[in-house]
């Protein structure tokens, strides 16, 4: 990002610090990248009073869509980025949807500087044909009862909700259990035939701390017990019955250890 670069800080629901974000916009104009949708807690950033704010500095925003294209609706942006895998698609391809190409400096050797290379053209039809499908946002009503239907359980269970006073993604859910590792957790889960990550799936099977709950201050013991969960259009209530009772298990397992 550059030696200029600055990181903003959240609050302990992983939203984005009003004060430091005008604080920074008040430094002149600026390109601020901010995701839509956490990918390790499912929490919704408040897209629309930022897009007004950085609009008014004379700023530039850059939406990290890759959670919430196909899903939630796009915001207002200068810039979105999304990705193929993240809505049914093939791996490897994603797209930048640009307001206004005058806001960027062309680098390639083709379509005016806007491309490099040769397109992957099959990579491309599986994207749209992915987005065509809704198959994320036909299923959103239903998940979002399901993730519900889940976060109910847990806490009832002794269980944490992570940022549950935020609005949340119906397709994720982060879960603590006081007293039990995430690894042991993970590797019980996948013993009886259930994926689920300790962090952002990109770094599933990673045991590093989560730069995430660090900097929403999570304490290191509920950081250290939590899971995330992912609802597809596949999953069904079935699923979540599974998932609870084998938390559950775990839990007591945890406990008489």
């Amino acid at each position: 990002m550059g030696a200029a670069a600055v990181q903003l800080p959240v609050d302990s629901d992983g939203l984005i610090s009003e004060r430091a974000l005008g604080s920074e916009l008040g430094e002149g104009p600026t390109l601020l990248a901010l995701q839509q949708v956490n990918n390790e807690t499912g929490v919704i950033q408040p897209l629309d009073g930022v897009r007004e704010r950085v609009s008014a500095a004379g700023s530039l925003l850059l939406a990290d869509c890759a959670q919430g294209a196909g899903k939630l609706p796009l915001p207002d942006a200068d810039f979105i980025a999304v990705s193929a895998h993240k809505l049914g698609g093939p791996p490897g391809i994603g797209a930048l949807l640009v307001k206004d190409l005058s806001t960027l400096s062309p680098s390639g050797g083709q379509e005016r500087g806007y491309r490099r290379g040769t397109e992957n053209l099959p990579a491309a039809a599986g994207f749209a044909a992915a987005v065509r499908s809704l198959a994320f946002a036909n299923e959103r009503d239903r998940l979002g009862d399901l993730r519900s239907k889940l976060d109910v359980e847990i806490v009832a269970d002794g269980g944490i909700v992570i940022s549950d006073d935020a609005a949340r993604s119906p397709f994720i859910g982060a879960y603590a259990m006081p007293g039990a590792a995430s690894a042991t957790q993970l590797v019980q889960l996948d013993l009886a035939g259930i994926s689920v990550s300790a962090g952002s799936a990109c770094s599933s099977g990673s045991m590093k701390a989560s730069h995430v709950h660090a900097a929403m201050g999570l304490a290191p013991e509920i950081a250290g017990s939590t899971l995330r969960v992912s609802f597809g259009p596949g999953t069904s209530a079935g699923d979540i019955d599974r998932f609870l009772a084998e938390w559950l298990r775990i839990k007591s397992r945890a406990a008489a250890a």
